[in-house]
């Protein structure tokens, strides 16, 4: 019984340190060079089926949508199968991992940090399997994440967003708390005071991801507050807060901005402007790895820098800025990028490589 113990106390440790490798002692990344490389042992094109997951609807004009496009971008261009389940309840997402192992593809993508304990625990028993965690922060020898710096591109629409409010108020709502979201807001919020000391920023959750009805009210209760500048972060809720300024009217004065994507088609009388992402370069990124044979177990960060995090043109809305005030938006997004705003970005990125100084 003894030896068995020091057997199993062995084989525990030695685990631990393979962990440890990857995610600096736990299933967080480590900010130096972690993982495996797959270097020298490349995919071909025809081999690779991608499997994608979902906790949302593809037509929910926003998070979850736009994951579905960025990978059905890169499977016209580049040839390889491709398979996604949407509306993922978080008691279901490891069978639905693990079904996709089982039949055969070897890159499953979880779309959000919500899919990083399941895949976390799914991972070591397909060990020829990639994973990645989009916007996560866990990697293993098969596992990969790319985490957004959220504040980046929501600091540039918090500013746009307080240099076009004519009454000194303006709100964002968001899906459910949970910390990647969290991050937008906190953003979207030191933008909106670095731009115009003293503005108020009102702020709620849905509390769903799908919930239009309940984001129309929140949207109608801030307006009611004086808000006339709302950002969305409510995945398929951004249709309900849609609703709610189609119902006060064009004439209201009222102005919002799109998450993820560029959404002006979606409501073009009312959208100043986007919190994009470009989410088909993201996903490029990790597929290239892989076919190239790069692919490691490590946290990349996007950022205003690389192109992934940034924001939409204001169509219809340009006159909301003066061009005093538009050029000071695009100085601080070229600030941002030349990490001149990195003490006034309200997370802490440095375990992923961005300075807070």
């Amino acid at each position: 019984m003894k030896l068995r113990k020091v057997l199993a106390l062995m084989l525990a440790l030695v685990m631990a340190l393979s962990l440890a490798a990857c995610s600096g002692g736990a299933d967080k990344a480590d900010s130096g060079d972690a993982g495996t490389t797959d270097e020298g042992s490349g995919m071909k094109v025809e081999d690779l089926k991608v499997a994608l997951i979902l906790n949302g609807s593809i037509t929910d004009g926003s998070w979850n949508a736009n994951g579905y496009n960025a990978l059905k971008a890169n499977a016209d261009e580049l040839g390889f199968e491709m398979a996604y389940v949407e509306n993922v309840q978080e008691a279901d997402m490891e069978a639905n991992i693990r079904d996709f192992c089982e039949n055969g593809y070897n890159l499953i993508i979880g779309h959000g940090g919500q899919f990083e304990d399941p895949i976390m625990n799914v991972a070591p028993n397909y060990p020829d399997v990639k994973f990645f965690v989009y916007n996560g922060t866990v990697c293993a020898d098969n596992v990969c994440s790319e985490k957004n710096s959220a504040d980046e591109n929501a600091f540039i629409t918090g500013a746009i967003a307080a240099y076009a409010s004519e009454t000194g108020v303006i709100g964002w709502i968001g899906a459910v708390e949970v910390p990647t979201t969290a991050e937008v807001f906190d953003g979207y919020k030191a933008g909106a005071e670095y731009a115009v000391p003293g503005i108020e920023v009102l702020s709620a959750y849905v509390g769903s991801y799908n919930d239009t009805a309940k984001a129309k009210e929140l949207a109608l209760t801030m307006i009611e507050q004086n808000a006339d500048v709302i950002q969305s972060n409510a995945n398929q809720g951004t249709a309900g807060i849609i609703e709610a300024a189609n119902e006060k009217g064009a004439d209201s004065g009222l102005k919002l901005i799109g998450n993820t994507s560029d959404q002006y088609k979606d409501a073009p009388e009312f959208m100043l402007t986007s919190c994009t992402i470009n989410f088909a370069q993201a996903y490029r990124v990790v597929i290239d790895n892989i076919l190239n044979g790069e692919f490691k177990g490590e946290v990349i960060l996007n950022g205003v820098a690389n192109g992934v995090m940034g924001y939409a043109d204001y169509h219809d809305q340009a006159d909301a800025l003066t061009d005093e005030e538009k050029a000071a938006v695009e100085q601080i997004a070229q600030d941002i990028t030349d990490g001149k705003l990195n003490s006034l970005l309200p997370c802490d990125y440095s375990e992923f490589g961005r300075s807070n100084e």
